[in-house]
């Protein structure tokens, strides 16, 4: 939000203010799994309030810090609720541990059937691989940048296989991100646990139907739950990919990115990450230049403790885009 309403405030200052029609939107669901904005559009495509020749979204990032980077490709995603229900109430672990389903133990199980143990790839059926050339990602960067620990001499695999580009953003991942029916570590229960949920986010392929990718995930948990329980699921919420379109002021966009950066080289590398939103404008608006940028570079550590936005890449990025609309003002009146 910085970043657009700092632009605009130097694009359209006197004594020489561009001549350019702007629309603002600030949306603040995407994160909730559900968002009506989107709802809106797929209702609503011809919305002249969401149509426009160039879309700017500012919630990617640089590759690295001073790197100018445009995203190329967003992955899609699905959540799903999990519950597990084996007792009709929580029992002493002691009495009743052994023959008693505890409903935590068949979730790990449940969970264990989706990434292979060996090399850690996704073992969902029916999910897909996208394949594209993105800019190589250097392992020992990606280890420091994600935080991967080491043990001594010794240090964790990093999971599936292929490049880790075409890990992170072509391919499918797996990942619990909320859990509710387990006491914290702070307050245990020798107790079977009765129910539990479990949140699961599966990250798609940019080009994946979320549908289908749906329909795959469930069918796996029906198929995998153990011991004879009956899963129930629940859709939280479902966003399609994204594959980036050269349109007709692609040149404008790099050119802005590039002077804003001194003259480095533009890199478009794939986002690991989904904007359900980004898909709903493209489909809204299948002719215009879609521009995903920002300051999430890695060392942004975004969703995670001490989320920070660096000074200087907050200017980079903002000249990028005020020199954008002066270009783009430029180009329609000549």
């Amino acid at each position: 939000m910085v970043m657009h309403l700092r632009a605009i405030k130097a694009a359209t200052t006197d004594p020489h203010p561009v001549p350019l029609n702007l629309k603002i939107v600030i949306e603040g669901e995407e994160e909730t799994g559900t968002s009506v904005l989107d709802s809106h559009l797929a209702a609503n495509p011809t919305d002249d309030r969401f149509l426009a020749d160039v879309i700017v979204v500012a919630d990617t990032g640089n590759m690295a810090l001073g790197v100018p980077t445009l995203t190329s490709t967003l992955r899609g995603i699905v959540v799903v609720d999990v519950t597990l229900r084996t007792l009709d109430k929580d029992v002493h672990s002691g009495m009743y541990g052994g023959p008693a389903p505890d409903a935590f133990m068949a979730m790990t199980q449940l969970l264990a059937t989706m990434l292979d143990h060996g090399d850690g790839r996704v073992t969902i059926p029916g999910l897909t691989e996208y394949s594209h050339t993105w800019p190589k990602v250097d392992e020992e960067e990606f280890r420091a940048t994600a935080g991967v620990l080491t043990y001594g001499h010794s240090r964790p695999r990093l999971l599936g296989t292929g490049s880790i580009e075409s890990r992170l953003w072509g391919k499918a991942s797996v990942n619990v991100v909320g859990l509710s029916g387990v006491p914290p570590l702070n307050r245990p229960v020798n107790a079977l646990r009765s129910e539990v949920t479990a949140r699961i986010s599966v990250r798609l392929a940019p080009d994946q139907n979320p549908h289908t990718a749906y329909r795959a995930l469930v069918d796996h948990i029906e198929k995998n739950t153990p011991w004879g329980i009956q899963p129930g699921i629940a859709p939280v919420g479902e966003g399609t990919g994204f594959e980036a379109k050269r349109g007709k002021h692609a040149a404008l966009v790099e050119r802005a990115l590039c002077d804003s950066h001194g003259g480095a080289a533009v890199q478009h590398p794939g986002q690991g990450g989904s904007i359900p939103l980004v898909a709903a404008l493209r489909k809204a608006n299948p002719k215009a230049d879609i521009v995903l940028w920002g300051c999430e570079e890695p060392k942004a550590n975004i969703h995670g403790h001490n989320e920070s936005v660096d000074r200087a890449e907050l200017q980079r990025l903002t000249t990028a885009e005020a020199l954008l609309l002066d270009a783009l003002a430029r180009t329609a009146h000549t």
